[in-house]
């Protein structure tokens, strides 16, 4: 076993960020996946995004399989669109 290095400053750890479990409003997405069927078409999107006050959520994406296929065909980081949260569940729809 190796001794345990240096410990970081703390002027370099990364701030962390605070997330919204029931996000609500304009947002932009950082990162997202769209998962398919077991025939390969596209089912389910999931986007992470940032809030316009700097939280960040986690949505299922409201689009169908056409919107889907359309969002692995062009880039969908920093698009922006609204959240919403129901309790349950966090929906992402598009802008546009």
């Amino acid at each position: 076993e190796l001794p345990p290095g240096p410990e970081p400053p703390p002027a370099a750890l990364p701030k962390a960020v605070e997330i919204a479990a029931q996000p609500a409003g304009p947002g932009t997405i950082e990162t997202y996946t769209v998962l398919h069927d077991r025939a390969g078409d596209p089912e389910l999107g999931i986007v992470v995004g940032r809030l316009a006050d700097g939280r960040r959520f986690v949505a299922h994406l409201d689009a169908d399989a056409a919107a889907l296929a359309e969002f692995e065909a062009r880039e969908g980081v920093g698009r922006t669109g609204t959240v919403r949260s129901d309790g349950d569940h966090n929906r992402f729809t598009l802008a546009g």
